[in-house]
């Protein structure tokens, strides 16, 4: 009981502690109580406020004396001078971890410049230790402006901010190169005389070695991240030399990580010339959260992979067309890249002036693409449609489309979870792109119709413009698995949205290979004997595309029978009562599927799909009145066409594979609980992502 003494007001406290602890067992993992005065507002801070993970404000300094650079080296707790090699292995370990826990979002001050050395890297009086600092400045400013310069990061992605710390600007690319390799000359220096002594141990000789290996490594990533920085795409094989020889360096690294200065665990647990409390003011914009510096074992591994996404990047200059490279940055983004890698990517693709690789005009990229596309008579070999009136029209029509297209570009060198975000956006673009495509084709069409009446150019520009919304559709519900953002009572409407998508896509297609096999007819009429080997080029190209069309219209139907093989086993399911709903209270299903494809409303050429429509389709009697036995027979049937289909891929890649082990493991699974196996438990399937971002293996408990 207290009382105040001003008001004289009565408080009676109760310990509700063990009431509270028992309260929260009956809880789930993952939920919240909500309340009026409770809700997820106030969880959240309940959570941070105080957590040091959260809170960085909870790591507190009270209990010893923190000293900036200065001050350190007065007091005797920095040395500048007369390091041994031990040290100064274990300062560049610990400078290059936080170097890459940077990278990793967190921020500057939290990470590289909780090294005291990089306040002021010239009061080092230690060649190797300086010029690696100074180095990894130069880095940080390097990684900074490919960053910024990109604009495809986010706040939780990158922390750009330097807080007036100074990054070596006044130091040339030159002369850093120049530092290490006077560096790797000192140590060189160091490493003869304990060769030639022979009262030297073995440890002191592998030092040496260590500290050699990581400014070769150093410098190869070094002089990798300048090329990239410049985006002269003509260096590309002398940039793949340098992160060829920064990866070897890897292996080297790792078997010698166990060398060096290590924290000393027993005090203050940091290493020589480190404090992570000296910018504990310093918090960045973002929520204050712990900063945990990776262990050499993490950054070794994060760098590796880095080295092999650098790698790849290099092979984008090989794509010849527009749609290639669109592929390849998608295939990319499904890595998960780290925001270096991504950012790179971006530069290396667009350049100043709407340059694809700094050499490719932008429209003679997309006109490329279209005539591979479709073979369209307005940008098609031997096209009847010369005329100025003509070109003007198709010109107006690429000038407009520049801009989503970059946008495409740009939406893929995202993360993921803003990657949705931008493409529902983009979709407005497209949509507005595709009403001026129909525009161009039906004022195409009156001009060629005036000169060849068995040719028409109706749904040409648009059947493209359309493949390319519906593959940001697809792609965007895609990523609504990945992000765990569907739960499994929505499992249902969302297959059966990409069902209707697939339909449309593989529409698109067959109007692709129909228009190809007029223009292939076309040449082989138009083309004289003595232009036989032009025609045989473009017959050829012609009849490459054909096939191309076919194997994606393969995978498509694939994935649409997969979905139909997944709908149907959810009926079943749900029928057994293994699908658990939401309470009706809080349940309104027509507000979730709109609030789902919200954005899918701006494309309105292949008729967006409304609710009413979901229950007109979904409602029919021949499939109400079926048992789920039926129901499980008929998710089979659509399993086993699947496979079927997808066997005929003439050249099945890992994402190939991957749907034919779904399928063949699915077919059984259906047949397995179609024959009664399982069918009495209560408990619900288990519907298992790990294999698959977009496809389930169905596990029955």
């Amino acid at each position: 009981m207290s009382i105040t003494e001003s008001t004289g007001v009565t408080f009676n406290w109760v310990n509700v502690r063990d009431e509270f602890q028992k309260s929260c067992k009956e809880l789930k993992l993952g939920e919240l109580v909500h309340d009026n005065l409770f809700g997820l507002f106030e969880a959240m801070s309940a959570i941070e406020i105080m957590d040091p993970k959260m809170d960085a404000g909870m790591v507190c300094n009270r209990t010893r004396k923190v000293y900036q650079l200065q001050a350190a080296i007065t007091a005797g707790k920095l040395k500048v001078k007369e390091l041994t090699e031990g040290e100064v292995l274990g300062v560049i370990n610990e400078l290059t971890a936080c170097f890459c826990t940077w990278l990793d979002g967190h921020s500057l001050v939290q990470t590289v410049f909780t090294c005291l050395y990089c306040h002021n890297p010239s009061v080092i009086e230690d060649v190797v230790l300086k010029a690696f600092c100074i180095s990894t400045l130069k880095m940080v400013d390097i990684v900074r402006n490919i960053c910024t310069r990109a604009k495809v990061y986010e706040e939780e992605d990158f922390q750009p901010l330097t807080y007036g710390f100074k990054l070596a600007c006044n130091v040339t690319e030159l002369r850093i190169s120049g530092m290490l390799r006077e560096a790797d000359e000192e140590i060189t220096r160091h490493l003869k005389i304990y060769l030639n002594d022979e009262e030297n141990s073995k440890n002191e000789i592998d030092i040496c070695k260590a500290i050699k290996i990581r400014l070769k490594f150093w410098r190869a990533l070094y002089c990798a991240l300048l090329v990239f920085e410049k985006q002269d795409c003509s260096e590309m094989k002398r940039c793949k030399e340098y992160l060829s020889t920064a990866k070897e360096s890897l292996k080297e690294m790792s078997s010698t990580q166990h060398l060096g200065l290590k924290p000393d665990n027993t005090k203050e647990n940091y290493m020589l010339g480190f404090d992570p409390l000296v910018n504990q003011r310093l918090l960045p914009p973002s929520f204050p959260r712990q900063t945990q510096i990776f262990t050499q074992e993490k950054f070794l591994g994060y760098i590796d992979s880095l080295m092999t996404r650098l790698l790849n990047i290099c092979s984008v200059t090989e794509c010849s067309n527009f749609h290639i490279i669109l592929e390849f940055q998608c295939d990319f983004s499904k890595q998960i890249p780290c925001v270096l890698s991504r950012s790179i990517l971006q530069l290396v693709i667009c350049h100043p002036g709407n340059k694809i690789f700094g050499k490719f005009p932008i429209i003679d990229m997309l006109k490329e693409a279209v005539k591979l596309f479709n073979g369209t008579p307005a940008v098609a070999d031997l096209t009847p449609l010369s005329s100025n009136e003509a070109k003007v029209i198709v010109g107006n029509f690429f000038a407009r489309a520049v801009k989503p297209m970059l946008g495409l570009i740009e939406a893929y060198g995202h993360n993921r979870a803003r990657q949705r975000e931008k493409l529902g956006i983009l979709l407005a673009e497209f949509g507005a792109l595709q009403i001026e495509a129909d525009q161009a084709d039906h004022a195409l069409h009156i001009i060629l119709q005036a000169i060849d009446t068995k040719r028409q150019h109706l749904a040409c520009f648009e059947s493209w413009v359309l493949y390319h919304s519906l593959s940001i559709m697809i792609q965007h519900t895609f990523l609504g698995f990945e992000l765990e953002l569907f739960n499994t009572h929505e499992f249902h409407y969302v297959y059966w949205y990409l069902d209707y998508l697939f339909g449309w896509a593989n529409n698109c297609l067959h109007r692709a290979e129909m228009l190809l096999n007029v223009q292939e007819q076309y040449i082989d009429k138009k083309c004289g004997k003595k232009e036989k080997k032009r025609k045989k080029e473009i017959m050829s190209s012609c009849s490459d595309q054909i096939k191309e069309r076919k194997s994606l219209r393969l995978i498509f139907n694939g994935m649409k029978e997969l979905c139909l093989g997944n709908i149907k086993a959810y009926e079943g399911f749900d029928k057994d009562g293994k699908i658990k709903h939401p309470e009706v209270f809080f349940d309104n299903e027509k507000i979730r599927f709109e609030r789902r494809f919200m954005t899918f409303q701006s494309i309105d050429t292949h008729q967006s799909v409304q609710y009413k429509d979901y229950k007109d389709v979904t409602s029919l009697p021949d499939d109400q009145f079926c048992s789920s036995s039926q129901l499980y027979l008929k998710s089979m049937m659509h399993y086993q066409r699947a496979m079927d289909i997808l066997q005929y891929i003439e050249q099945i890649d890992v994402e190939g594979e991957r749907l034919m082990k779904i399928a063949k493991t699915n077919f059984v699974v259906m047949k397995l609980i179609s024959s009664g196996h399982k069918q009495t438990s209560i408990k619900s399937p288990i519907w298992d992502f790990k294999y698959h971002q977009s496809y389930p293996l169905i596990r029955l408990v």
